[in-house]
């Protein structure tokens, strides 16, 4: 018996997801008022663009990314829920089912009709922030906040075996760089002599900059599904003072990055911080958790214990 091929794994995966979005696009018809419904949908439709782009279905994530960020100006409360959102939403569906089970036969000009009728509905806004008319605020699901800092610093290392478990830690650069432009250096610090090298195994890390005040909810949405396999440093860029301000492009400093997981820092260690008293027997410990998060972290579980399952 042969084991499926991972183009097949995920054609299964995405066939439950659709699944998943059509029964909640159903159910926003009769509740239109509903976040958690909302926040569902956003995450397969998030979870659907980036495992596409990981296998190869760039015309899938490509298609899928604007009717995501559609449903985060829904979860932002910048975009009601309405019916003909919904029509649209469930044409966009069948769509991405079409260019799931066989991409070259997909009309690219149903997509397009898809995605202008989408663009109408969303009134031209699609990602656009209401201040607009002030100059602040860019386009996508990284749309700038007023209190947004000028850009982000960011460390990023993932465990080695990232790239057995079929994560394509590129794919995930680029939706970066769909937040804005940025600076993207690879550190070469980890690699092993060459007769050393494992090409299996992934020792590589990253530095980025991203200049453009995005919100730190889009970049750690890049991660969401990997974040139990990385080291994500993620550090707000300083607002500028005066002449002496730097291009945040230019030159960036940053602390000591992460380590890859199993590997030692080679940089400089800060000094360690004292480390809390110990909890005496019996002493009950307790911790804030916000409740959207905490809903998150539950649907996360569910969808892990159903594939253990499975």
């Amino acid at each position: 018996m042969t084991s499926p091929t991972p183009v097949e794994v995920f054609r299964a995966e995405a066939a439950e997801l659709l699944e998943r979005l059509e029964a909640t696009l159903l159910d926003l018809a009769e509740r239109p008022d509903d976040r958690a419904l909302v926040d569902t949908a956003f995450r397969a439709l998030h979870t659907l663009k980036g495992s596409g782009a990981m296998f190869g279905f760039e015309r899938l994530a490509a298609f899928t990314h604007d009717l995501e960020t559609a449903f985060d100006l829904l979860r932002q409360g910048r975009v009601t829920t309405s019916r003909d959102l919904l029509d649209v939403a469930l044409a966009a569906k069948d769509h991405i089912r079409a260019l799931v089970d066989d991409p070259d036969a997909a009309r690219p000009a149903s997509g397009q009709a898809i995605l202008a009728r989408l663009g109408l509905i969303l009134g031209s806004r699609t990602g656009t922030p209401d201040d607009d008319a002030n100059g602040a605020g860019t386009d996508g699901p990284g749309t700038t906040k007023p209190d947004a800092p000028p850009g982000w610093r960011l460390g990023l290392a993932f465990d080695p075996a990232l790239l057995r478990n079929g994560t394509n830690p590129l794919a995930l650069l680029d939706e970066l760089r769909d937040l804005g432009p940025c600076t993207i250096v690879p550190r070469l610090d980890a690699l092993p002599d060459l007769d050393a090298l494992d090409p299996e195994s992934l020792r590589l890390a990253w530095d980025v900059v991203l200049p453009a005040g995005v919100a730190r909810e889009a970049i750690e949405d890049v991660f969401l599904f990997v974040r139990d396999d990385m080291t994500l440093a993620l550090d707000p860029i300083e607002a500028p003072r005066g002449d002496a301000a730097r291009d945040p492009r230019q030159a960036p400093t940053y602390g000591a990055p992460p380590a890859l997981p199993g590997q030692p820092n080679r940089s400089p260690e800060p000094e360690p911080a004292p480390r809390p008293a110990p909890r005496r027997a019996g002493e009950a410990a307790s911790l804030r958790v916000e409740a959207g998060r905490l809903d998150e972290l539950m649907d996360r579980v569910g969808e892990l214990v159903i594939a253990q399952a499975r």
